[in-house]
C-alpha cells in the first residue's frame, strides 16, 4: 500500500506577469525552502491550480494581465 505522505517542501504557486519580479520572488521562495510553481497570469494560474492540489500558498500579483486580475484570481 502506498503512503500518502506530504511534499518535502511546501509548494507555492508565484502568478506574476512581469517577469524580472516573477524571477525576484521565485529567489526569494526557494531561499525560504518552497518548492516554487509559476504562472504569468490568472488564467495559466487556473490551469496549475485545477492540475495540483498540493499547493498550498498562492502568491500573487494584484494587476496582472488578462481578462482576470489578481483580486478575482485569489
Amino acid at each position: 500500500m502506498a503512503s500518502s505522505q506530504p511534499p518535502s517542501k511546501p509548494i507555492v504557486l508565484i502568478v506574476e506577469d512581469e517577469a524580472i519580479l516573477r524571477f525576484s520572488a521565485i529567489d526569494i521562495f526557494e531561499g525560504a525552502g518552497f518548492e516554487v510553481l509559476e504562472a504569468w497570469d490568472a488564467d495559466s494560474a487556473i490551469d496549475i491550480l485545477s492540475a495540483r492540489l498540493d499547493i498550498g500558498l498562492v502568491f500573487t500579483d494584484v494587476e496582472i494581465l488578462g481578462p482576470m486580475d489578481g483580486l478575482r484570481l485569489a
